[in-house]
């Protein structure tokens, strides 16, 4: 009888918990309740996410970079080790060309990977969409950000990658 009012007790105490912490996060607006992080970037947002770097830093990629598997989801990316982390190229028609054929489809997104001390490692995915021109979209999974947070983080390591693009 004790040990089931103690199991209820610590269940409601647990759905007030919650409640609370939806409440509070409704009110500050400020982090999404997910494992991911998403925003898009227009050209004209930033200086340092354009369209254009992304294209600068994939051409960089294809003619500079070997080949690697990058996770579970294609084989044979198109990949470069930057000096803090590496990146590889997604093909822009997904699981069709799972080999990574640079005949079959371009390469739409750039996913890299940061252990960063204080969430662990978080992975960037950047995806310049088939019909948009002018358009970036940002996503940073396994971790609750703002889109500002995402954004400066993003143009952080895609300035890395250009400084050491022109390094070289």
């Amino acid at each position: 009888m004790k040990l089931t009012i103690i199991i209820r007790n610590i269940l409601l105490l647990s759905l007030l918990v919650l409640v609370l912490f939806c409440v509070g996060c409704k009110e500050k607006k400020s982090v999404p309740v997910s494992s991911s992080s998403s925003c898009e970037i227009h050209n004209g947002d930033s200086e340092v996410l354009t369209v254009e770097n992304f294209l600068r830093i994939k051409e960089f990629v294809l003619s500079h970079g070997d080949r690697q598997n990058c996770g579970n989801a294609f084989n044979n990316n198109p990949h470069y080790r930057f000096s803090e982390f590496d990146l590889c190229l997604n093909p822009e028609n997904g699981q069709e060309n799972i080999n990574c054929d640079p005949n079959l489809s371009d390469f739409n997104q750039m996913v890299f990977s940061i252990s960063e001390p204080s969430s662990g490692n978080s992975h960037y995915y950047i995806t310049v969409p088939s019909a948009e021109k002018d358009l970036l979209c940002l996503q940073r999974h396994y971790v609750q950000i703002t889109d500002d947070v995402l954004k400066a983080s993003t143009e952080e390591y895609f300035q890395k990658m250009l400084t050491e693009i022109e390094d070289r």
